[in-house]
């Protein structure tokens, strides 16, 4: 798998579980969808660094 196949496929899963956590946790919330959804991209890189 190329790096750029594997950038693409942190992305994906980083708005998947970004969107997934902001389903999890229903109600009031300070960070909006967008920032919500970027901590899961951030999150799924750091990961994938590691």
């Amino acid at each position: 798998m190329g790096l750029f196949s594997y950038l693409i496929i942190l992305a994906l899963s980083g708005l998947f579980v970004g969107a997934l956590a902001r389903l999890a946790l229903p109600g009031r919330d300070p960070m909006g969808i967008l920032a919500t959804i970027g901590v899961g991209l951030t999150g799924s890189f750091i990961a994938g660094l590691i």
